[in-house]
């Protein structure tokens, strides 16, 4: 079995340094400097086209590791990825813009998507929780309906280190489990009508 994972989320948010911290192969990328005047200081370097690992599961089992370019320019690296992808994770970078940045990345993925005419199990990634006071602030909209598709689990990692990433990982491939037994739509539906029905009560 092998599933497609795209790496969402904004330039600097960790997608690959998490990719190449859990590859078992040389991860690809395609890295180049960041052009004279970019709005983007803190970090020397921007994927253009894509990042590609793979993490070995064992016996015929992988995960194919496809990290998206966080600049909008590239925007159309998205629609290709996610057109291959069982599942999303978006990295978005604890701090003021995260709020900001998850609604943006979550309505991205969730619009070419649908635009596909399918559902991807999606987790959120949140990097340098370490470096502020608060990282549980994240909401989503529509938090009537406890289903994933509506609230993604929110993991805290650090995409520097393999394990945990690693840790992230096993969230994502248990969510691409059930959602092969159990599909995602109809999971939200049921959920929906449940949580009215105990509304009316």
């Amino acid at each position: 079995m092998e599933w497609n994972i795209a790496f969402m989320g904004p330039v600097g948010a960790g997608k690959t340094t998490a990719i190449s911290s859990v590859s078992d192969i040389d991860c690809l990328d395609t890295e180049v400097a960041h052009y004279e005047g970019s709005p983007d200081s803190s970090k020397l370097t921007t994927t253009v086209a894509l990042d590609m690992g793979v993490l070995e599961l064992g016996g015929d089992d992988r995960l194919r590791l496809q990290g998206a370019p966080g600049q909008q320019r590239f925007d159309y690296m998205w629609d290709i990825l996610l057109a291959q992808a069982q599942a999303v994770v978006i990295l978005v970078g604890a701090g003021v813009q995260a709020q900001q940045e998850l609604d943006f990345y979550l309505a991205q993925v969730r619009r070419l998507t649908e635009g596909q005419g399918r559902a991807v199990p999606v987790v959120i990634g949140l990097t340098h929780a370490d470096a502020v006071q608060d990282s549980a602030g994240l909401r989503f909209a529509g938090q009537g309906c406890p289903c994933s598709q509506c609230q993604p689990p929110i993991v805290p990692v650090d995409a520097r280190e393999r394990g945990s990433v690693v840790r992230l990982l096993q969230v994502v491939t248990a969510l691409l489990e059930v959602s092969v037994r159990h599909p995602e739509p109809a999971l939200h539906q049921w959920q929906c009508q449940m949580a009215g029905r105990a509304g009316l009560q």
